[in-house]
């Protein structure tokens, strides 16, 4: 890049944003806009009062009577500022326009604080808000240029001019000829007063910007704290739904199986007239009866555990596995298998040794999420088997991959496909499965549910790293 065109850079860089090169600063409200006429006529009825005052008071007298067209421009030309946030650019043009012909037409007007001020108005404001940067930044040098080489060529063309500065400060007792001196300081007060209205008016046009960017911030933040809120929403009703689907449906998946297999035995009993039990099957249908009777008691108890949940949010403790509740952990799988003795199903949990002692080893540094994961997706694929499988036995092998520092459990069974009329329970939806995945997803890791080859039979490994400090599952979610 050459230095000229990197000057060029630089210099656009300071003029507008780097950061920003393509921004455009919003139109103005309507009370910006009804703002603007009001000063308009302000500045109107200021023009006017203050040529009348100057004429009265002999500062314009050199100039002979001040006419009624240069009271009418006076009061006119300041409400090309009516629309001066609208059209900014025209605006400045126009004004501009009007700016050296009434220079000689009415000097005394040219010269008065209220156009002055109306012509330094419609400079900031085009700076502060016209949308074509590139265009504003040209329109503006080329005005300081016209009018400084207009100052010059004034000077330089009229005689009478060159006299009477002369003839004005022949008396000065400065270093420097008073023309020259003169034309230095004209030159310099007119510089000084485009640059100031520029300067303003880009510091006008940088607040604006940065108010804009500020609010563009607040609104993303607002967002990000409506979508974090909605997806907290989501997680919870989520996690109710995993909890009341895996407990409260793992309960009367049993109430269900065993209340049909004593209806079952009743009707086999039936001769038509009355029902007559041998002592087997009376002693069966007894323990059907209490299966349901501990089932239901259970059920509840989980039940009013997650209503405790909906009632009382500081409740999510105990529900998710807090000291003072009724917290489920991998030391209870034990009594998990035994309830599934109880329902039919023949599950036996293995674990080595070693694991057995690794696992206790890291029994207070898991997380009480993390055991609450692990029971319910174990008690997830093991009501399963009662549900859609003919299997009357099913394993559960819990093991650690100290190499890779993951949990591994499966969950296997042999057994053949039934539907749920042949069960006797409501039809699947999926709801199970797929809260399998989001509980294995929360603590990092994933579930594999494949057929088992040769078939038939099913296995269902859940793959979970275990927690250190640097990866934890977030405490309320599983």
């Amino acid at each position: 890049m050459s230095a000229s065109a990197s000057g060029v850079s630089r210099l656009r860089r300071w003029l507008d944003d780097d950061e920003h090169p393509n921004w455009r600063r919003p139109g103005p409200s309507r009370r910006q806009m009804r703002n603007d006429v009001v000063l308009a006529l302000v500045l109107a009825i200021a023009g006017f009062a203050s040529l009348v005052l100057m004429s009265s008071y002999g500062l314009v007298a050199a100039g002979g009577p001040v006419s009624l067209p240069e009271y009418v421009v006076a009061a006119v030309s300041p409400l090309t500022l009516v629309v001066r946030r609208r059209f900014p650019l025209s605006t400045l043009i126009a004004s501009s326009a009007v700016f050296v012909p009434l220079f000689y037409t009415s000097f005394s007007v040219s010269l008065s604080v209220v156009f002055q001020a109306s012509y330094f108005a419609a400079i900031y404001t085009t700076v502060a808000w016209a949308a074509h940067r590139r265009a504003t930044w040209i329109t503006l040098l080329v005005i300081t240029i016209i009018f400084t080489s207009w100052l010059g060529i004034t000077w330089a063309a009229s005689p009478e001019v060159l006299e009477d500065l002369q003839s004005n400060l022949a008396e000065s007792a400065g270093p420097i000829n008073p023309v020259v001196a003169y034309a230095i300081y004209a030159t310099l007060l007119n510089l000084a007063y485009l640059c100031g209205a520029a300067a303003f008016g880009r510091g006008a046009w940088r607040a604006a910007l940065r108010r804009d960017r500020l609010e563009h911030q607040a609104r993303t933040i607002r967002d990000q704290a409506q979508r974090l809120a909605r997806n907290a929403v989501v997680e919870e009703r989520l996690r109710l739904a995993r909890d009341l689907h895996d407990s409260i449906g793992h309960h009367f998946t049993g109430v269900g199986l065993q209340a049909g297999g004593a209806r079952r035995i009743l009707a086999a009993s039936d001769d038509g007239t009355e029902v007559r039990l041998s002592p087997a099957q009376a002693g069966l249908v007894r323990e059907s009866m209490a299966a349901i009777e501990t089932s239901t008691r259970e059920g509840i108890g989980e039940l009013q555990t997650v209503l405790r949940l909906l009632r009382d949010p500081d409740e999510v403790e105990t529900v998710a596995g807090g000291p003072n509740g009724t917290t489920k952990s991998i030391q209870d799988l034990p009594d998990l298998v035994a309830g599934f003795e109880r329902m039919g199903l023949s599950a036996r949990l293995s674990v080595s040794d070693r694991d057995r002692a690794h696992l206790d080893n890291l029994s207070e540094s898991l997380s009480t999420v993390y055991h609450h994961g692990v029971y319910r997706m174990v008690e997830e694929s093991l009501t399963n088997v009662l549900k859609h499988s003919d299997a009357n036995e099913a394993q559960v092998h819990l093991s650690v991959n100290e190499e890779t520092e993951e949990l591994l459990v499966d969950v296997v069974e042999h057994g053949k496909p039934v539907s749920h009329v042949d069960q006797g329970v409501v039809p699947s939806t999926g709801s199970g499965l797929r809260g399998m995945q989001e509980r294995a997803s929360v603590l990092g890791g994933r579930v594999e549910s494949t057929s088992l080859f040769p078939w038939p039979g099913w296995r269902t490994k859940l793959v979970l790293p275990l927690p250190t400090d640097q990866h934890s599952p977030r405490k309320d979610t599983v």
